[in-house]
């Protein structure tokens, strides 16, 4: 994974500097950060499949379902300001990592607080 986190951040300063790739090829570097995500999302899965504890179990899809209610409520909210005010524009490519950002404290706070 942190193959293609490198990858894509290589790929972003070179676009700032000139580089500006068309057709198919702009198309897989549009393409290969979303495997990272994916990845991401897989190794959650597997989690999911192998924990042998239900308790922990329980915490982390808890922590999931927190994690898309808080993206569910900030990309919501953030619609409605640019609708009604001058708000930058909330560019889609953050929803994955507030995800992950709401879902890694919520799973942290649900852990500490079930010890």
């Amino acid at each position: 994974m942190l193959f293609f986190v490198a990858l894509s951040l290589g790929l972003s300063y070179l676009s700032l500097h000139g580089f500006h790739p068309r057709g198919a090829i702009a198309y897989l570097f549009a393409v290969l950060p979303a495997i990272a995500i994916i990845r991401t999302l897989v190794s959650g899965g597997m989690y999911l499949s192998e924990e042998t504890d239900e308790f922990q179990r329980h915490l982390f899809v808890q922590s999931i379902l927190w994690g898309v209610g808080g993206i569910m409520v900030l990309t919501s909210v953030w619609g409605w300001l640019q609708l009604y005010t001058h708000i930058i524009h909330f560019f889609t490519i953050w929803t994955f990592p507030f995800f992950l950002l709401f879902q890694s404290v919520t799973w942290q706070v649900l852990r500490r607080r079930n010890r």
